[in-house]
């Protein structure tokens, strides 16, 4: 069975035109505006269009952002000892996040005293898109300082 992901395949034709280190940096800013427009369904009775359009976004910004941080950790690795290298930065970038994730049942609940289960479930979701504003000023110091190294053309 061919399965086609039209969100990789755009992201790969992105990325042709505007290299990996553009390609993060709008494969960041997706994933981080696809965590926060959960929020939007902490609305009262949220329409289901829009929770499948959400679901839709969600999933072509996590295709996209995936497509381009392989893209960027391949140019990482050196030929000799990619799988290795690249098993490694892999593990170390899901790390943090397989960690913190199993706490936000708690961080709901404790903001929910004091908000309300859905508008305590909007502010998470807020603060989880905003989570990704750090690492899009670290790709962003990244390519600068990667641009920097590079000789003249």
């Amino acid at each position: 069975m061919i399965e086609i992901n039209i969100p990789e395949i755009v992201a790969e034709v992105t990325e042709a035109f505007m290299r990996y280190e553009r390609a993060l940096i709008a494969g960041g800013i997706l994933q981080a505006v696809s965590i926060a427009c959960f929020a939007l369904l902490a609305i009262p009775h949220p329409p289901f269009a829009l929770f499948g359009s959400i679901m839709a976004f969600d999933s072509f910004a996590t295709s996209f952002a995936g497509v381009a941080l392989v893209s960027y950790m391949s140019s990482l690795t050196s030929l000799g000892y990619t799988a290795t290298q690249y098993a490694l930065l892999a593990s170390a970038y899901v790390w943090l996040g397989k960690i913190l994730k199993g706490f936000s049942g708690t961080v709901v609940e404790n903001l929910s005293t004091s908000l309300g289960l859905m508008r305590a479930y909007a502010f998470f979701f807020m603060g989880a898109g905003a989570i990704g504003i750090p690492a899009l000023i670290l790709f962003a110091l990244l390519i600068r300082a990667h641009n920097r190294k590079l000789p003249a053309t």
